[in-house]
């Protein structure tokens, strides 16, 4: 139990430093002149800001494995009816570590998807049981057969494995 509420904490710990540097980026575009009215990055500084937004993120045993731009329609979800809009897919782990029990390697998996136009808002999108699974990350909202989820919306959404590869 203590080791789950601890993967809970990094995890907790780690998105909170990721929607900060989030949160930065849309700051400094808009202070730079580089967005639009809405203050969503456009153009050549989206895709700049999707590939040093990785570089932005600091946390203790923190690996990047992929940061890349998708733009706006280019993914499509089950049952979705609203466009997917531009975002930042940001892949990696956390804790990467060699068990002292059965000597192998471990860590917690995630997928972040951050649009380039930010509602300010998070979506923490649990397994419900699912753990072991690194499910894409678009704050499905399940029941109802809905139309949209938290990534449609303007969240970002973040997504894991609760470290059970």
């Amino acid at each position: 139990m203590k080791k789950l509420a601890r993967n809970q904490g990094v995890q907790a710990g780690f998105a909170l430093s990721a929607v900060l540097a989030l949160a930065g980026c849309a700051t400094n575009a808009v202070n730079e002149g580089e967005a639009g009215s809405s203050g969503r990055a456009t153009g050549a500084h989206a895709k700049q800001t999707c590939g040093s937004l990785a570089e932005q993120i600091a946390y203790p045993n923190l690996k990047i494995t992929s940061a890349k731009l998708v733009a706006s329609g280019e993914e499509k979800r089950p049952g979705i009816v609203d466009t997917i809009p531009e975002h930042c897919v940001i892949k990696g782990s956390l804790n990467e570590r060699i068990s002292p029990v059965d000597g192998k390697q471990y860590a917690i998996g995630f997928e972040m998807r951050l649009p380039t136009q930010w509602n300010g808002r998070f979506f923490y999108q649990a397994n419900g049981g699912l753990d072991g699974i690194l499910h894409p990350a678009f704050g499905d909202i399940l029941g109802g057969g809905p139309r949209s989820n938290g990534l449609t919306k303007g969240f970002a959404v973040i997504s894991s494995d609760a470290g059970h590869a």
